[in-house]
């Protein structure tokens, strides 16, 4: 390796991941993420912005015409080691908890899970207790 060459950190060729939700308000869809989450926008493209979640990993949201219209089936999980700091974000922000915080044995997780402001289901998560 030369010294301004960057390690490979991809698997099989894939280096990082973006899931994108999509919203009719982009700023009301962009709240969690950027106001009560922190989260920076590492891109914006007008229609579609897209905040880090971590080193290599990304959601977007966006507002286009020909988009999916039922967020049913997708739950976006973040994996992060205070649970409750977290969750204690996001209640007090007012979103609607479906579970948690709280182990969830079935799984080996720590989680909450809540509705975001499209109606995704969004999990904070520790693996184990």
């Amino acid at each position: 390796m030369t010294e301004n060459a960057k390690p490979d950190r991809s698997i099989n060729g894939v280096n990082g991941m973006v899931v994108f939700t999509y919203t009719d308000d982009l700023a009301k869809g962009c709240r969690l993420w950027e106001q009560v989450l922190g989260l920076t926008c590492a891109v914006d493209q007008g229609v579609c912005r897209i905040y880090q979640t971590a080193p290599t990993a990304y959601v977007g949201v966006c507002t286009l015409s020909d988009r999916p219209r039922d967020p049913a089936g997708v739950t976006i999980s973040l994996l992060a080691d205070d649970v409750d700091a977290m969750a204690g974000k996001i209640i007090a922000a007012g979103y609607q908890v479906i579970f948690g915080p709280a182990y969830a044995e079935e799984f080996d997780v720590y989680t909450c899970i809540f509705l975001n402001d499209d109606g995704y289901r969004v999990e904070i998560q520790r693996f184990g207790r």
